[in-house]
């Protein structure tokens, strides 16, 4: 494969997956309004477990990292119930929008916990991706609510989740790293899923069944587009998922975000996008 050609591929995965974790989130805000998001979450990692199970044909290698394995189904179930319950509140736009603060909250982790330095560069972007957020949440707006704080949660979890997932990836295989974590976080949700119980209306199964789809697909089409190019040179084409949206937003619920909530979300990419590592990298 030539490497232009490895390229748009790799960039046809990414914005391929973005589009389904679009869907993921579409679909979950639709069955939030019905039913427990412990219930969503089970579907979901049910469908997560077996799918990595059946890509090792269930000849499962054991992990020298399960105790981390365990650590990161929790956080996916935090970042799960987190998000889900803040679609339930915020339109999907914005809420997709924060959630993309996750790297800037990845940058602190490592200066709070591994010590190491943050330039000027990535200082300006932190600050303006606050800045985006307050602009989105601001006082006059129609999301001024204490429910944001659950897509900001979302992301506070979803940087932890990317730091322990860095440790565990350069070691292990990423199918043994994928099974495992779909293991823990079935075993989690199955074990209060009793609690929350409700009888699911048969024309629903579909949705469930779709957002276990969405969400399992997403992230495999993520690790192949990984395997073939740098994430430097991808992750620009991850925002599109903001756009899909406000797209799928405006289709379903008719909400389009205002002027300045707009102008917030632009800071938030803007804070995100290094337009001179993209250009050099591709």
């Amino acid at each position: 494969m030539s490497l232009i050609k490895q390229k748009n591929e790799a960039i046809l995965f990414v914005i391929l997956a973005v589009l389904l974790l679009s869907c993921h989130d579409l679909t979950g805000k639709i069955l939030s309004q019905h039913y427990s998001i412990i219930v969503i979450l089970w579907f979901r990692y049910l469908f997560h477990f077996l799918f990595a199970g059946l890509n090792l044909k269930f000849k499962i290698e054991p992990s020298h990292f399960k105790k981390i394995h365990c650590l990161r189904a929790l956080l996916m179930s935090l970042i799960g119930i987190s998000f889900i319950t803040g679609l339930k509140y915020i339109p999907l736009a914005e809420a997709t929008a924060i959630n993309f603060l996750s790297p800037l909250f990845v940058l602190l982790l490592s200066k709070v916990f591994l010590k190491e330095k943050i330039s000027v560069e990535n200082t300006i972007k932190i600050v303006c991706g606050f800045l985006g957020i307050l602009i989105i949440a601001r006082p006059s707006g129609d999301i001024f609510k204490p429910e944001i704080l659950f897509p900001i949660l979302a992301a506070t979890f979803f940087a932890i989740y990317q730091v322990l997932s860095r440790v565990v990836s350069v070691q292990e295989k990423p199918l043994i790293s994928n099974f495992y974590l779909g293991f823990y976080a079935f075993l989690m949700m199955s074990v209060v899923l009793p609690f929350f119980w409700v009888n699911i209306h048969l024309a629903d199964l579909i949705l469930f069944l779709m957002i276990g789809m969405f969400g399992t697909f997403a992230h495999t089409l993520f690790n192949q587009a990984y395997t073939l190019q740098s994430p430097a040179l991808l992750s620009p084409f991850t925002y599109f998922q903001i756009v899909f949206a406000t797209i799928l937003g405006f289709i379903f619920f008719h909400r389009i975000p205002d002027g300045l909530s707009l102008f917030g979300v632009f800071i938030i990419l803007l804070s995100g996008f290094n337009l001179k590592k993209f250009i050099f990298r591709s």
